[in-house]
């Protein structure tokens, strides 16, 4: 029971914001667009800066979370050493609990009972970087407008309209650093414009000294040396053809990254973990074997940006979770077919 409880808890750690993963302004398409490879290389040449600063920049700052109902602070700290990367985000309110990203290894971290959780390869990024995958294509379903130049939190800032090109995923305005090219602000609507959620620094700074580097990339074995326990999320790569699923209809933009099985902690059944992404946000397809006698009922839930559906697919319970509109789940629910062998 208490491999399930840790597992639980990672994952509503994942989605309380701790690893804000960015979807926004969802805004209709411009018709009177310029020469499409113009506007692509336009699209990727912000996204690329602003992913450069995220991963090339030393920094820390406090930032906010605004959703429906609930408004939550985080404290991050980046930085390089030795030519990698760290990270440290900290829930301010609350239960205390800590996301530290060692490269790609990441690890959730939870003071009250000195528990660490580990994924060896996670695909989460951190805010403030922006991009899950480099996919070169990210200009045909986005398109990027300079909207003003304002300050925020003592910094000039462009403001910039990304707006999707269909209907399947969200936009966003983000409000980015002059100086450094470092994401400082987001909001995220839908589709008649309500704010569905905020992100946005409330301060920052650019100096980090050395000890704080130095601290920052031995922070996990310093945490051993107080009695943490570590506790690593297994799993083995896979194919979705070797487990007998496919999608009949591709959805456009999105693209297979990842397709692993995970033990379901006390049992001798593997779950299906299938991720895509457009290269900003992902759809995660969970599969596991049904319990006949669990009392389960297919669900859709919406928070903030994050969209899922449960559902019952044949012997098999299905959960899609994404940062996309219901629609695009809906349509994965509808191309999503068990093939067995």
């Amino acid at each position: 029971m208490k491999g399930r409880q840790n597992a639980a808890a990672l994952w509503s750690l994942w989605f309380t914001g701790l690893c804000i993963s960015l979807a926004s302004v969802c805004v209709q398409a411009d018709q009177q667009q310029s020469d499409p490879q113009s506007s692509n290389d336009n699209t990727m040449h912000w996204l690329q800066r602003i992913e450069q600063a995220a991963q090339q920049r030393d920094f820390s700052g406090t930032y906010v979370v605004v959703q429906p109902d609930r408004l939550y602070a985080l404290h991050t700290v980046h930085a390089n050493v030795d030519g990698k990367q760290y990270d440290l985000v900290t829930k301010l309110d609350g239960q205390e609990r800590q996301i530290f990203k060692d490269g790609s290894a990441l690890y959730a971290v939870f003071p009250q009972t000195k528990q660490i959780i580990l994924e060896r390869q996670s695909v989460i990024q951190m805010f403030p970087g922006i991009l899950k995958t480099h996919y070169a294509q990210l200009g045909h379903f986005y398109k990027i407008n300079e909207l003003a130049q304002e300050r925020t939190i003592g910094r000039m800032a462009s403001v910039l309209q990304m707006m999707p090109q269909d209907e399947w995923r969200f936009g966003y305005k983000i409000w980015v650093d002059q100086a450094t090219g470092l994401l400082l602000r987001i909001q995220v609507l839908d589709a008649q414009g309500k704010v569905l959620e905020r992100v946005a620094f409330t301060d920052i700074s650019f100096e980090l000294s050395e000890l704080q580097k130095k601290e920052l990339s031995s922070y996990i074995e310093t945490l051993k040396g107080q009695a943490y326990q570590l506790h690593e999320l297994h799993y083995t790569d896979t194919t979705p053809q070797a487990e007998g699923w496919e999608l009949q209809q591709q959805i456009p933009g999105f693209e297979p990254i990842s397709c692993v099985l995970r033990p379901l902690p006390d049992s001798d059944q593997q779950l299906i973990q299938w991720v895509f992404s457009d290269g900003l946000v992902s759809v995660s397809i969970f599969i596991e074997p049904m319990d006949e006698h669990a009392q389960r009922e297919a669900r859709d839930y919406s928070y903030g940006a994050t969209h899922s559906v449960s559902f019952r697919r044949g012997q098999w319970w299905v959960t899609l979770v994404g940062e996309v509109p219901a629609g695009t789940l809906a349509l994965f629910e509808q191309s999503l077919e068990h093939t067995p062998g």
